[in-house]
């Protein structure tokens, strides 16, 4: 595929395109192409990591109804110090806030591991869908997610870290 001009490998769905539209109808149009006024428009939904049940997003994405009527958002993990519109601290069930900074001095954040996994242990047992957020969707929630995952199916950082992001090569600077 190189050859001919692409520099990404191409990717099939499994269940092809027929499977995507059954999960995601929200997600499929019938314009081929767009101008850049609307393409700012488009509003961007958060990364799926276990199919209806985990979600990565960003604050945008946490307060939008509209993404949570769609996903069936029914639990916050809010990795910020930034406030929840959706949540209040007073659900417990459906609402975590982690309140860190994200800085690279932080060592707060292992302190949280256990309520984490528990509270998405809960909630997916309980077949709820959670959001797992931060400002914008990138270090701290990722972090999140990463240590549920790697509690949850015991793996190690390094096989985390390939799972979550293949291309990423260790020891580079």
């Amino acid at each position: 595929m190189a050859n001919n001009g692409s520099k990404n490998p191409v990717k099939i769905l499994r269940g092809g395109f027929e499977d995507f539209s059954a999960m995601y109808p929200f997600l499929r149009t019938q314009k081929i192409i767009y101008t850049p006024q609307e393409l700012d428009l488009v509003e961007t939904f958060p990364c799926e990591l276990l199919p209806g049940i985990l979600y990565i997003g960003s604050s945008e994405q946490a307060q939008s109804y509209h993404i949570h009527k769609e996903l069936k958002i029914q639990a916050h993990i809010n990795v910020s110090k930034e406030n929840d519109t959706i949540y209040t601290r007073d659900d417990t069930k459906a609402y975590l806030q982690i309140p860190i900074d994200d800085t690279d001095d932080n060592n707060e954040f292992s302190s949280y591991i256990e309520p984490i996994v528990n509270f998405i242990d809960v909630n997916r047992s309980n077949l709820n869908a959670i959001l797992v957020w931060s400002k914008n969707g990138v270090s701290r929630s990722a972090a999140a997610c990463l240590v549920y995952l790697m509690v949850y199916y015991k793996w190690t950082l390094k096989v985390g870290i390939f799972i979550i992001c293949p291309h990423y090569k260790y020891g580079r600077k």
